[in-house]
């Protein structure tokens, strides 16, 4: 993940940009057992 602050900041070196909008609030139970393996 790369985390890039501000428009201006932005390279047009990325193919396909996907944006997240929000905030990380912790893994799930579900992903915490895939993490686990």
């Amino acid at each position: 993940m790369k985390i890039i602050r501000g428009m201006k900041n932005i390279s047009s070196s990325i193919p396909y940009p996907v944006v997240a909008i929000g905030n990380f609030d912790g893994v799930h139970v579900g992903h915490q057992i895939l993490f686990r393996k």
